[in-house]
């Protein structure tokens, strides 16, 4: 069913294309849509078109709470433009509700839950069916994406009748944003909720502290955050921290912290002793790591644990483990007296209780832990169950899978996903961030339940409030098309075909105020950014 697959949705995507400015498509790609053609135009006027709740037996009656202000925003987001026409042409036919039948209560987002909807259109009316609300809510972006306003000035479907079944690849849709190095206040990581939420993505990788910064306000250690952030106004106190979690929750999207050790860890040792003395080390603060020796390292290690799991409800926490310079431990006299006294051959054993001690205290909390993929290079044991990120290579995934542990993807053996990498594959000749989603969109991501899906990065080295969110779209919407759609179901790359898709999809970002980079020149009618 591949390539009929294919032609099909090119087919109906080349008819889209055909629409004012630069057409209305669905980002990403629906898994299963039939759609006749020629089809009937259906117009929507925003002055009579209801969005209702389904009277049939077993189905939501508006009593799922945050569905409601779901519907408020989805109304707003269809019909974009204040200035369309109030009166529509004479004969045209209308649209006159989309109805509502959500089945099950479910209000706060899980590991691989149901994100499957049926969306129907036809000149009676609209219905969509889905599970959860969570799947309502990813049906109504498509619905949102296929209205487009004319050249006659009114909104309309351009092709009815239309049915979509659909649901997601892959449970794992993630993005990662690096807010140690560069501090986002709450509306920006507001706006990429938002964004991730229109892209169908459902997990916020927080990368909440590193070696440069400590923001996290941790009760029981009020200097970590009080002498580890950059100032006293860049520190998400426990009320942001709730703020945001929730703002997640209701779009579908589960937080993730991620409180990186035992390396990268120099910010933590600004309020407390905590970090490995290391003199010719220190040109770099990535490679200052925890010390063994104090006292104070454990205690303070599991208040962070702790309280994180606490704050973040979601059953998988972040350890990190990357990048550990163990040439920093070598060069600590207490270190290295501490190791003899533990039996300890190597400073591979002492990374090894490291990550023993940690992944103890989140299991502890009944978290699953999440690791960088040094952990796995340098064969450390981990709890049965635990995750791999792959951000090198993924030439040894097979490996990874037949050791048991689960994985998420954040590059292949081609390319990174990484959005602070202006060229991920050195191998190509694609020059520009403009470019790089077509080494993104020519990827494949493993049909195994081992990998649990992809997650793209953002790091701050070289971003800020201003730039962050035009370096992270529209290229981080390939990702969302890579987990989202099946490979068998995924238009075959043809960049006439592909192009102006996800244009229209940085054109949809941009009207909702997005600033959203693009990948060809155009002209989006209607961007506020």
């Amino acid at each position: 069913c591949g390539t009929v697959g294919t032609m099909l949705f090119v087919l109906v995507f080349v008819l889209w294309s055909c629409c004012f400015g630069d057409g209305a498509s669905v980002w990403p790609t629906p898994n299963k849509i039939e759609v006749t053609s020629p089809g009937k135009q259906l117009a929507l006027d925003p002055q009579t078109f209801q969005m209702i709740f389904s009277r049939e037996a077993g189905c939501s009656a508006g009593d799922v709470p945050p569905f409601p202000s779901a519907i408020a925003r989805y109304f707003l987001l269809t019909f974009w433009y204040p200035n369309a026409t109030k009166t529509l042409p004479t004969g045209v036919a209308t649209l006159p509700t989309l109805e509502f039948c959500i089945l099950s209560a479910q209000t706060v987002p899980t590991f691989q839950m149901d994100e499957g909807y049926q969306l129907n259109i036809t000149e009676t009316g609209a219905s969509l069916r889905a599970q959860t609300m969570f799947g309502a809510m990813r049906g109504l972006e498509t619905f949102a994406q296929l209205v487009d306003l004319t050249k006659e000035n009114y909104w309309a479907i351009e092709e009815t009748p239309i049915h979509i079944t659909d649901k997601p690849y892959k449970p794992w849709r993630g993005f990662m944003l690096d807010t140690a190095r560069r501090y986002y206040p709450k509306d920006l990581l507001y706006k990429l909720l938002d964004s991730m939420a229109w892209a169908k993505m459902n997990v916020f990788h927080w990368h909440l502290v590193d070696a440069e910064a400590f923001p996290y306000q941790v009760s029981a250690y009020s200097k970590l955050s009080g002498a580890g952030a950059y100032h006293s106004t860049a520190v998400y106190s426990k009320q942001d921290v709730a703020d945001v979690v929730y703002y997640a929750n209701i779009r579908g999207i589960r937080v993730i912290p991620e409180f990186d050790n035992p390396g990268h860890t120099g910010a933590w040792g600004k309020g407390y002793p905590i970090t490995t003395n290391c003199p010719k080390y220190f040109h770099n603060v990535d490679n200052i790591n925890l010390t063994p020796v104090s006292p104070l390292t454990l205690p303070v290690l599991q208040a962070v644990i702790d309280q994180a799991s606490t704050d973040f409800a979601d059953p998988f926490i972040h350890l990190g483990g990357d990048e550990v310079v163990q040439g920093c431990w070598r060069e600590d006299p207490k270190v290295v007296s501490w190791m003899k006294a533990h039996n300890m051959n190597s400073t591979t054993d002492l990374y090894q209780w490291f990550v023993t001690q940690s992944t103890s205290m989140a299991t502890k909390n009944k978290k699953t832990t999440i690791h960088w993929q040094e952990v796995w290079d340098n064969r450390l044991t981990l709890p049965k169950g635990s995750v791999i990120q792959v951000w090198k290579i993924a030439e040894n995934l097979p490996a990874i899978i037949a050791a048991g542990y689960k994985v998420i993807l954040s590059a292949t053996t081609d390319t990174q996903f990484y959005m602070s990498k202006q060229r991920p594959n050195p191998k190509d000749s694609v020059w520009g961030f403009q470019q790089t989603w077509m080494d993104f969109y020519n990827t494949e991501v493993p049909n195994t339940e081992q990998v649990y899906g992809i997650e793209g990065t953002q790091w701050g080295e070289f971003v800020n409030a201003g730039s962050v969110l035009q370096n992270i779209w529209v290229r981080a919407a390939v990702l969302s098309e890579l987990s989202w759609t099946e490979p068998a179901n995924k238009p075959k790359f043809n960049k006439f075909v592909i192009q102006p898709m996800l244009n229209q999809f940085s054109c949809t970002l941009r009207r909702r105020g997005v600033p959203a980079s693009t990948v060809t020149p155009g002209y989006c009618f209607g961007a506020q950014a």
